[in-house]
């Protein structure tokens, strides 16, 4: 699969790269790769930091201003264990006082195959919303290793642009 540089380059994504040497103990260095990406989709611009090294993990946020208010969304997932003795079929706990957008989000999920990723891999989220002082912010954070990462990157992406679609047309925002 292509670097997670090449896939930026060829969807026109802004790039940044830092690799940092950090002390891990007993007098031994270690490195911490910094990949910082943003991108403007609808006139709302995602950020996305990702952390190798030391620790693996990314974020991803989105915001924008807005007079109408926007119900918050909390999305998190079941473990995989714990849905296999219970019986649980999705592995997403989402919840969001405005029915269609939890169902929505709930279906864009499927879409994007993030539910298939959930389901196979370590892949296990949270995301969350919050709407004050007519700012709408959404974030994720997970973890996946850096080959995973590069590899189910646009499932990702794909998601949060879809979730910016759906609430763009459900509360009929003008960016």
């Amino acid at each position: 699969m292509e670097t997670l540089k090449k896939f930026c380059q060829q969807q026109g994504y802004s790039y940044h790269f830092k690799l940092t040497k950090i002390l891990a103990g007993n007098g031994t260095y270690d490195y911490l790769e910094k990949h910082f990406i943003a991108f403007v989709y609808k006139k709302v611009k995602l950020s996305i930091s990702s952390s190798y090294g030391y620790q693996d993990h990314s974020s991803i946020t989105f915001s924008f201003k807005t007079v109408k208010p926007i119900p918050s969304i909390s999305i998190d997932t079941y473990e995989n264990l714990y849905r296999k003795l219970v019986g649980v079929k999705t592995p997403w706990k989402i919840s969001c006082k405005d029915f269609q957008l939890k169902e929505l989000t709930l279906e864009q999920l499927n879409v994007s195959r993030l539910t298939e990723l959930a389901n196979n891999t370590s892949f296990s989220p949270t995301m969350s919303s919050s709407n004050s002082s007519n700012h709408y912010e959404f974030k994720t954070f997970y973890t996946l290793g850096k080959a995973e990462e590069v590899e189910h990157f646009e499932k990702i992406i794909n998601f949060h642009k879809a979730l910016i679609d759906h609430i763009i047309s459900r509360y009929k925002l003008k960016l």
